[in-house]
């Protein structure tokens, strides 16, 4: 049986993930750059991600354990970036976070928690 916590943590990462593939396909590299905040937006919406998922680590080891393919620490250091050093964000590592990276981690984790589930 799969807690109930964990399954609400990667709902939210699946959501959130979600409306970052959504404002990027709207919205074009430059033209989040030439918005303040749209660029801070999306930043927000990576930091949630992030959060979340070093909440996913903190909570539930086993799972994350069990999903050795995701970089859970560059994940971690994405966070602690985004909050602590957020005027020193390189904009490329955040498009690519939001255009590549988040909807790869939001699929393994949805697919691995299905499976989680059936095991």
């Amino acid at each position: 049986m799969i807690d109930n916590r964990l399954r609400v943590l990667v709902w939210h990462i699946r959501d959130v993930a979600a409306e970052i593939a959504e404002f990027v396909a709207a919205n074009s590299q430059e033209q989040v750059k030439a918005n303040l905040f749209a660029a801070r937006g999306l930043v927000h919406s990576l930091y949630m991600v992030a959060d979340l998922a070093t909440r996913l680590q903190n909570e539930h080891p086993e799972f994350v354990a069990a999903v050795s393919d995701v970089a859970w620490r560059d994940i971690r250091g994405l966070r602690n970036r985004i909050a602590h050093s957020y005027f020193e964000l390189d904009h490329e590592v955040v498009w690519r976070a939001a255009v590549v990276e988040v909807p790869v981690l939001a699929g393994v984790l949805v697919e691995r928690l299905d499976n989680h589930g059936r095991a």
